[in-house]
């Protein structure tokens, strides 16, 4: 008897139409499509897939669970370039992980994990990806709680956050409310410029590059900026910057409805990437609207609530910015630096399956 993956019927359903590419979004969207929630039957189901980064669930009168799960990819950039190892691939499944909950306004609970391993990996490579692991969880005060581990062609590290909001303090894609305010929680664009910089192996001052260093090796979670917001419970909407500043900002006015006025000047950009615009002579917005490997998080506040928590996180020494409004005319505009309103382009990390590396979509966003 002919073995069915010799079958034309098995060739056909692998067969690939170069005219017709799957891209994230086209991915999002059947899901989207087919895994809509029936109220009725899952009435435990707060959140539809694919409205937000995390599922949210019913777990008690007072409470909801959140719960996401991300992979990071085998070979990041800060890897490639040679930077990280083993150790800080732990860390990054990490802070991923952690941050997509953060958005939420979620304390952690416990984490998932799931461990892809090519047959000859070797046992000390296995051994500093845990305890990275290992490290990031006690950073942000959690844990590992099970998982599962598979052969694989290439490494594959994924995990699911478990975390618990107060149904009062949630925040969401879907939640911003017109007038509150934008803010995130960091600089913006530090990743982006550190990308190219190394990339292009450009030669920058020794101040610069221990910052962009830093930027690629330890990029963290926004949890004590998220858990500050969730204590004065005047967050509504939120989102992580995973695939950058305009690219997550569509995102979240197009899930809640609303629009959005960001003020050039306003946007956190780090002094050293200031710098470096200023020696490349490349405008800093180039970095600012770059993909989302910053790891911060935007969130909106209500303006009364925002006054507490700006006057709390500048005593935590904590790093909140303000960089606008929402409003209720559906359409994300700028204001530059001399007054001018401008239509903001829905520029960034578009999708994951466009670039074959995270080089070649840096130097795309920051030359095209």
């Amino acid at each position: 008897m002919r073995e069915y993956w010799k079958t034309n019927q098995f060739k056909k359903f692998f067969k690939l139409d170069k005219n017709k590419k799957i891209f994230e979004h086209t991915v999002i969207d059947l899901c989207s499509k087919y895994f809509k929630i029936d109220k009725k039957r899952f009435p435990y189901v707060v959140s539809e897939v694919g409205t937000d980064d995390s599922a949210i669930l019913e777990l008690n009168e007072k409470d909801y669970l959140v719960v996401s799960t991300d992979a990071i990819s085998s070979r990041p950039l800060a890897y490639t370039l040679g930077l990280i190892g083993p150790r800080e691939l732990g860390h990054y499944v990490v802070y991923a992980n952690i941050s997509d909950i953060a958005s939420n306004c979620a304390e952690p609970l416990g984490l998932m994990l799931f461990m892809g391993l090519p047959r000859d990996y070797s046992r000390d490579n296995l051994k500093e990806i845990i305890i990275g692991i290992k490290e990031a969880c006690s950073e942000y005060d959690t844990c590992v709680v099970g998982g599962d581990s598979k052969y694989a062609s290439k490494l594959q590290l994924l995990a699911t956050a478990l975390g618990k909001v107060e149904r009062n303090t949630l925040t969401t894609r879907y939640g911003a409310k017109a007038g509150d305010i934008i803010v995130v929680t960091g600089y913006i664009g530090t990743f982006t410029a550190a990308g190219y910089s190394f990339t292009k192996k450009l030669h920058i001052p020794q101040d610069i590059k221990k910052v962009f260093i830093n930027a690629l090796k330890y990029p963290k979670a926004s949890l004590k900026e998220s858990r500050l917001i969730a204590k004065f419970k005047g967050g509504h909407g939120g989102i992580d910057i995973s695939d950058g500043l305009a690219v997550d900002l569509y995102k979240l006015t197009k899930e809640s409805g609303v629009g959005a006025l960001i003020y050039e000047e306003k946007i956190p950009i780090h002094p050293a990437v200031q710098k470096f615009s200023k020696l490349t002579k490349i405008d800093p917005l180039k970095f600012a609207f770059g993909i989302g490997g910053d790891w911060k998080i935007i969130f909106t506040i209500d303006p009364d609530k925002w006054k507490e928590v700006k006057r709390a996180s500048e005593k935590m020494g904590l790093k909140i910015f303000e960089i606008g409004k929402v409003t209720s005319d559906k359409q994300i505009k700028l204001i530059t630096a001399k007054g001018r309103e401008l239509s903001l382009e829905c520029r960034g990390h578009i999708d994951d399956f466009q670039y074959e590396t995270f080089e070649e979509e840096i130097i795309q966003l920051v030359e095209g």
